[in-house]
């Protein structure tokens, strides 16, 4: 078997590295369209620091022996996500209530749940492989 040195997680930072200069780098085109490139990049970071602490707490409750301790940290960090991502959205509302930018908005939104399913494709691997050694 192959060992990956790179680390589980480092799909999720190539995806969120390549995000972050098409985002930068593709400033003109995507100002043309209507985004806001500072609210694209601040919700590519936030989701992608949710993410890393996420998959942590996940990945560290996948050595324990306690079946259901995986499955609490994975209802922790959901819910740890779901409460600052709602905050932040909030947040963002009442600060940026007149310049609101819902393309970047729903963007975001789909960009969660990219980083979600990368997430837990890993995570269900990683899972797999525990169960086989």
């Amino acid at each position: 078997m192959i060992k990956n040195k790179t680390g589980p997680f480092s799909t999720i930072t190539i995806l969120f590295l390549i995000l972050t200069t098409f985002f930068i780098f593709g400033f003109k085109f995507l100002t043309e369209w209507g985004f806001d490139i500072r609210v694209l990049v601040v919700i590519n970071l936030m989701i992608y620091s949710l993410t890393f602490v996420s998959f942590y707490l996940a990945k560290k409750s996948l050595s324990n022996s306690n079946p259901h301790a995986f499955f609490r940290s994975i209802m922790g960090s959901m819910m740890m996500k779901f409460f600052v991502i709602i905050i932040a959205t909030v947040a963002y509302l009442l600060i940026f209530k007149s310049t609101f930018n819902k393309p970047s908005f729903f963007t975001g939104m789909g960009l969660y749940l990219v980083y979600l399913f990368l997430e837990v494709s890993i995570l269900y691997k990683l899972m797999n492989q525990k169960k086989d050694a």
